[in-house]
């Protein structure tokens, strides 16, 4: 298992959701593992990296917003059992722009840091 588990938080956007999670594979993935909720998105909106989909009726109407989203996606982790292999959490929107270079080596250095 990997330190950290980033959330990305989908709905109905597709291509940003799939251009993030391969961005943060791409400069963090030996740090991370990611998971995609789909807050109430429509089926042929769906990332291709969604790992839940939040598919009832209130989440599809209305969407689950941030809170509900990550409590959502952090539920599911700690149903499956993989809550507790991670040191720290990446809560992030789909829309979340990064810079061109690893992320999660500078937060983990400050988190430990500070323990």
């Amino acid at each position: 298992m990997k330190k950290v588990a980033t959330i990305i938080l989908n709905r109905n956007l597709p291509e940003v959701t799939n251009s993030l999670v391969e961005h943060i594979n791409n400069y963090d993935g030996a740090l991370t593992d990611v998971f995609v909720v789909e807050g109430g998105s429509d089926e042929d909106k769906l990332s291709k990296y969604m790992t839940w989909h939040a598919d009832w009726s209130d989440s599809k109407e209305h969407g689950l917003r941030y809170s509900r989203g990550m409590n959502y996606g952090l539920s599911q982790l700690y149903k499956e059992g993989k809550f507790k292999n991670y040191e720290a959490f990446f809560l992030l929107t789909n829309d979340t722009l990064l810079e061109k270079t690893n992320s999660l080596e500078k937060l983990l250095d400050v988190m430990n840091h500070h323990k």
